[in-house]
C-alpha cells in the first residue's frame, strides 16, 4: 500500500494560501504573520509534515531558491510551481529548501539576503529572469548556482531552459499550417532572454515561409492595448497571461476568437483551458524544470569542475478551441 506524503501544498490548499507563505513559515523566513506563522505550523504537525523531516542541523545539505519578486506575488505562478515541485524532490532526499525573494531594489544593488552571503547554503537555485550582474553576484559566493528558465551568455553556471526558439517557431508554423498568413505577435514589456527567443522563433517561421511581418501587428502587451487598424488574422503571445487579455481586448472591439482572430498562447496556465474559448498554448513541464534542475545541481555539488551544462527542455503544443483552420 502506497502512503502518500504530506506536503506545503497540502498545508496550503487546507489553509487556503500560497505555498510561498508555507515555505517561509516552516523555514522560519519573514513576511508572514505570527498569526499566520503559527497556524501553518499548527496544520504542518496536524498532517504529520514536519514530523516527516529530520531538524534543520541534521539535514545533508541546504539549498536556496532566489526569485525575484514579480515572479512571486505579483500574479505569476510559474515559478512557485517549480519551487514547489523542487521542494519535494529536496525533502525526499532531506535536503532543506529555502526561499528568498528579491525585490528590484535588491536586484539593482546586487542585495545579496545575508543568510546566503553569510556561507549557509550549499547551492542557489534561480528562478526567472534577473540581472546579469546578480547573477555574477551569486557565482562570486563559490557556490553552485542552477538558473531555470533564463540564460545568460557571459556567466558560467548551469541552466535549464526550455527550448523557446523552436517552441515559437513550432506554434507559428501550426498557424500557418492552418491557413494563416498575416500573423502578429504580442510581446511582454519586458525583454527577458525567454521572451526574445519565443518572439525571434515566430520570425523565423514567417521568414522561412516567405510571409509579411508586418511592424504594426508587432504589439506590446500594455494595460491599454491598442490593436492595429488593418488586423492580421491570428496572434503569438509570449504566455498566457498576455494571450488572455488579448482575447479581452479583442472581445471589446467585437473581434471573436477564433472565428474573427486566432490566438496562441505559452505556458499552459491552469486557466487557459477555462478560456472562452479554451486556449491554445504551449505546455511547458514544470515538474521537468524541477527535475532537471534538481539532478544538475547534485551533479554539480559533487563536481564543482565539471564543464557547465544548458539543458534544453522540450515543450508540448496542446491545442484547443481558440485558433481556427481557415485552409479549409
Amino acid at each position: 500500500m502506497n502512503i502518500k506524503k504530506a506536503s506545503m501544498r497540502d498545508i496550503a490548499h487546507k489553509l487556503n494560501i500560497s505555498v510561498v507563505s508555507v515555505s517561509k513559515a516552516i523555514n522560519n523566513q519573514s513576511g508572514v504573520s505570527d498569526d499566520l506563522r503559527q497556524k501553518i505550523l499548527d496544520e504542518a504537525f496536524r498532517i504529520g509534515y514536519i514530523s516527516l523531516r529530520r531538524e534543520p542541523s541534521a539535514l545533508s545539505k541546504k539549498l536556496a531558491y532566489v526569485t525575484s519578486k514579480r515572479f512571486a506575488f505579483e500574479g505569476e505562478v510559474f515559478f512557485t510551481q517549480i519551487f514547489y515541485y523542487l521542494n519535494e524532490l529536496c525533502n525526499a532526499k532531506e535536503i532543506a529548501l529555502s526561499l528568498f525573494t528579491v525585490n528590484k531594489d535588491d536586484e539593482g544593488k546586487l542585495g545579496i539576503p545575508a543568510v546566503i552571503n553569510a556561507g549557509n547554503f550549499d547551492g542557489v537555485f534561480v528562478g526567472g529572469e534577473i540581472s546579469e550582474l546578480y547573477v555574477h553576484s551569486l557565482q562570486n559566493l563559490d557556490l553552485p548556482v542552477v538558473c531555470i528558465d533564463f540564460y545568460k551568455s557571459d556567466v558560467d553556471v548551469d541552466y535549464i531552459i526550455m527550448d523557446n526558439f523552436y517552441a515559437s517557431y513550432s506554434a507559428t508554423m501550426y498557424l500557418i499550417k492552418s491557413g494563416h498568413s498575416r500573423i502578429g505577435y504580442v510581446r511582454n514589456p519586458i525583454s527577458d532572454a525567454s521572451y526574445l527567443d519565443r518572439f525571434f522563433g515566430c520570425q523565423k517561421a514567417l521568414f522561412q515561409q516567405k510571409l509579411e511581418f508586418r511592424p504594426d501587428w508587432r504589439l506590446i502587451s500594455t494595460d491599454s492595448l491598442e490593436l492595429p487598424a488593418e488586423m492580421p488574422t491570428a496572434f503569438v503571445c509570449d504566455n498566457d497571461t498576455i494571450a488572455i487579455s488579448l482575447m479581452k481586448v479583442l472581445s471589446k472591439n467585437n473581434y471573436a476568437v477564433p472565428e474573427d482572430v486566432s490566438v496562441i498562447g505559452f505556458d499552459d496556465i491552469e486557466t487557459s483551458k477555462n478560456q472562452k474559448p479554451p486556449l491554445t498554448t504551449v505546455e511547458i513541464s514544470r515538474s521537468l524544470f524541477a527535475e532537471k534542475a534538481f539532478e544538475r545541481m547534485m551533479n554539480r555539488i559533487s563536481d564543482r569542475s565539471a564543464p557547465f551544462q544548458r539543458v534544453l527542455l522540450d515543450t508540448k503544443l496542446i491545442v484547443r478551441e481558440s485558433v481556427k483552420n481557415i485552409s479549409k
